[in-house]
């Protein structure tokens, strides 16, 4: 349930404002419509593994475009996976300045996550899926409790009309939430290692449907709570919701937390991206796994804090720039890549992975 952490531990900030903001009321469907793009995602990297069994993109990239083009792919590689680990980092110095510790320089804050995430890297991979396995059922005990107790504070008729606008602004709205979807791509990178090949889709889509439902769940309390208008208005209105959660005087505080669970949670995000993007360092160069690991870290630390001059920035690039980049990574190179593998007759050999 790698894939679960991985997507919502960033979703769950952004996108029910994003969502509420375009589909309004009905806003609580886009999960449903953006997790295809996942499905989508996930079926081509089975399918590319099922061809290169012994083999990650950055190796087979190479067997079937050619030395050149392949290893510009890496490059390609390279600059999505650091990109999406500033934003993650960014999207982390955002949440915590603003909710709980305004007076941190972002700097601290940066490089708190990216010692921790970078020893978990520094691990190896299944160091990073035990943490998973611990987080995993705490994230979704922290929010079915926020769900339950929020329960009590809706108004279904916020939810209504359903559609009034027809579906286009669902599908308009389900462009930003694809791209994190999507995410599953990181699944190509790391083939070989996982056990039991044959159940990667199945479980997969699983972990699509889980990380789906749990979204459109959230932004569906978020809607019947503050409505369409103020929950477009908040930056983070799940967060908003679950400060003022208490059950008598037996439950209290619950933000704390649910904040402790989210840390965590993006702990394993940033330390799955930055492997990822360390480990097609070293397919492009050919370099030891720990030779570009920190100077990589540095380089997301120093970006993350200085890229963006505020949060309306931030969330220019996150809504805008951010999610065609990331689909043509999660997506369209993984198609011409299947597509141009199956022309050329290409499958992979008994080669094994190598690190």
């Amino acid at each position: 349930m790698l894939t679960v952490v991985v997507i919502l531990s960033t979703v769950i900030l952004f996108v029910p404002s994003v969502t509420a903001e375009k589909a309004k009321q009905s806003a609580w469907i886009v999960p449903m419509v953006a997790s295809l793009a996942g499905v989508v995602t996930l079926w081509l990297v089975t399918q590319l593994g099922r061809r290169f069994p012994n083999d990650t993109l950055p190796q087979y990239s190479q067997m079937i475009l050619g030395k050149f083009f392949g290893k510009l792919l890496v490059v390609w590689y390279c600059f999505f996976f650091i990109f999406a680990s500033i934003l993650i980092v960014h999207e982390f110095i955002e949440f915590t300045s603003i909710t709980l510790l305004p007076a941190t320089p972002p700097m601290v804050l940066s490089l708190s996550l990216m010692l921790v995430g970078v020893y978990a890297t520094s691990k190896g991979l299944e160091v990073i899926a035990r943490m998973n396995q611990f987080i995993f059922p705490l994230l979704l005990i922290a929010l079915m409790v926020g769900f339950i107790l929020s329960w009590f504070k809706m108004d279904l008729d916020r939810l209504l009309p359903l559609l009034e606008e027809g579906i286009k602004p669902v599908i308009v709205a389900s462009w930003t939430p694809a791209s994190w979807y999507g995410e599953v791509i990181f699944i190509a990178f790391i083939f070989p290692q996982l056990n039991k090949p044959k159940e990667i889709f199945k479980k997969g889509f699983l972990g699509l449907m889980l990380a789906a439902g749990i979204m459109a769940m959230m932004i569906f309390f978020t809607i019947a709570i503050f409505g369409s208008e103020l929950s477009s208005s908040f930056t983070f209105p799940f967060w908003s919701i679950i400060r003022y959660l208490e059950f008598g005087k037996y439950i209290q505080r619950l933000e704390i937390f649910l904040f402790v669970i989210w840390i965590s949670s993006m702990v394993i995000k940033i330390s799955v991206f930055i492997y990822m993007g360390n480990f097609s360092i070293t397919q492009l160069f050919s370099i030891k796994f720990k030779t570009a690991l920190y100077p990589l870290a540095g380089l997301v630390v120093f970006a993350s804090v200085y890229s963006f001059k505020n949060i309306e920035r931030f969330m220019e690039v996150l809504t805008i720039l951010w999610p065609p980049i990331a689909l043509i990574s999660e997506i369209g190179f993984p198609v011409f890549l299947l597509i141009a593998a199956i022309l050329r007759g290409k499958k992979g050999g008994d080669r094994r992975l190598k690190r």
